[in-house]
């Protein structure tokens, strides 16, 4: 105590500052010094995280003695990658960032801005659109973790100066400065075709992958993605709307990619504002039967004004069946109607259940084209279309694969994929068993061979 009473006299008599080593020191609002790119980084970093994840892979060694070359046997490696993300929904803990970030992990970390750890478990994945969405495992809501603000989709200016926050090279909650250096870029990485992407001056290193890139009023404008490999100041983000667009799918309370409401919504730009909309009314479902309709501006959902399709989209999400929902439409029209349960499973065939709940087009396999393929048997479903959008796609899964078993239920028919779907419930992990054909078999009998594999599919369709 008395250490301390000292202290506070020095500092008084020297004008010293008593802050702790590593403690942020207090600067009045009115100083100079707070510019808005202070007040942007500010705003942003309580909704940046950062990612950490743990990956299993097989590798195979070659070395050389003399002429010969030998390989080793395969053995599992265990590898350590970085990324950022970005809190959507703090209130469910729900993370963005992108695919190629927690791409086959078998562990994610993320870390909040007040420093805790937890796990987190991807609910959707988007490959084609190098998206993912996390769940954080157990999650409260704490101070300190805010959701991020979205810009108006599509207003980004050349030249304006923007922000990128994130993991770069571990260290977290990092921030970079740079300017929009083009829009409407298209880029193909990695087998991954970004189109419309934002061209900025901000240094991305690896780990910034994920994070937000925000403007001087610290809105999002898009996700840091990569940047150009072999130059200096140029790197690349995913705009806002796409974000949208895509969680404008993903948060809604769905088993089967259906809302229970009945309809998705979008953004639209109106006289330089951003308005939410009806983007998508699904037939059958209570909103069209209240009379809503694609194309109508939503003012107010459930008594809080909306002004983007996230803000519809996160209040979505909280629905649960027999809730009433009330819609304020811009014209001042009001539309009532309750959420309804989603539909079982035995009211779906199971060549729809394929589509919705893995992405898959299947056709039964016949006793005709297991003679043109050389199999003795002719049980079990042929993929012959693998959706862009299918968590299956990232899994090596291809077209002519055959579907023997999903976990522990063989699949010989599309009666048989709908009696697993039963046993399935949201969240769970199971396994596919997939033929694959391969070659002709020995001595001429005619049967073809095949490689067995065994796919792990998370069920959060």
């Amino acid at each position: 105590m008395t250490y301390r009473i000292l202290w506070l006299c020095l500092a008084t008599l020297f004008g010293l500052s008593p802050v702790a080593p590593g403690q942020a020191v207090l600067i009045p609002a009115t100083s100079n010094r707070m510019t808005p790119t202070v007040h942007a980084v500010n705003q942003v970093l309580p909704s940046v995280v950062n990612i950490s994840t743990d990956r299993q892979v097989i590798v195979q060694y070659k070395y050389q003695i003399g002429a010969v070359t030998y390989r080793s046997r395969p053995q599992a490696d265990h590898r350590q990658s970085l990324g950022s993300g970005i809190v959507i929904d703090q209130q469910r803990g729900l993370v963005l960032t992108n695919d190629h970030v927690v791409k086959q992990a078998h562990r994610i970390i993320v870390t909040l801005a007040d420093g805790t750890n937890h796990a987190a478990t991807p609910i959707a994945t988007s490959a084609a659109s190098d998206l993912a969405l996390l769940m954080i495992d157990d999650f409260l809501p704490r101070a300190g973790v805010t959701d991020i603000r979205f810009a108006v989709p599509g207003d980004v200016l050349l030249g304006e100066v923007v922000i990128a926050a994130g993991n770069p090279f571990g260290l977290g909650h990092s921030v970079a400065e740079g300017i929009v250096s083009a829009v409407g870029r298209n880029k193909e990485l990695n087998g991954v075709y970004y189109h419309d992407i934002v061209q900025t001056t901000i240094s991305i290193n690896p780990g910034n992958s994920g994070g937000p890139v925000i403007n001087a009023d610290g809105d999002l404008i898009g996700m840091g993605t990569f940047a150009e490999k072999e130059a200096e100041g140029i790197s690349f983000a995913i705009p806002v709307q796409q974000l949208e667009n895509v969680l404008g799918v993903w948060l809604i309370p769905s088993r089967f990619g259906m809302n229970s409401c009945g309809f998705v919504p979008g953004t639209r730009v109106v006289d330089g504002k951003s308005v939410a909309v009806v983007r998508k009314v699904l037939e059958g479902m209570p909103a069209a039967a209240a009379g809503l309709q694609a194309g109508q501006v939503i003012d107010r959902f459930n008594g809080v004004p909306v002004r983007q399709a996230i803000d519809v989209s996160r209040r979505l999400w909280q629905l649960k069946e027999a809730d009433e929902v009330e819609v304020v439409l811009g014209s001042g029209e009001v539309i009532n109607f309750t959420v309804a349960g989603m539909p079982d499973v035995s009211e779906l065939s199971g060549k729809e259940l394929g589509v919705k709940r893995l992405g898959l087009e299947l056709q039964q396999m016949t006793e005709r084209l297991a003679k043109v393929w050389g199999f003795l048997d002719y049980r079990g479903l042929v993929v012959s279309e693998v959706k862009p959008d299918s968590v299956l796609r990232r899994r090596d899964l291809k077209r002519g694969d055959i579907i023997r078993f999903i976990g522990e239920e063989p699949i010989a028919d599309f009666v048989s994929l709908a009696r697993a779907f039963q046993r399935v419930h949201y969240g769970d992990v199971v396994t596919l068993v997939v033929d694959r054909p391969g070659q002709n078999g020995p001595y001429g009998s005619g049967q073809r061979s095949f490689q067995r594999r065994f796919i792990e599919v998370p069920f959060f369709r």
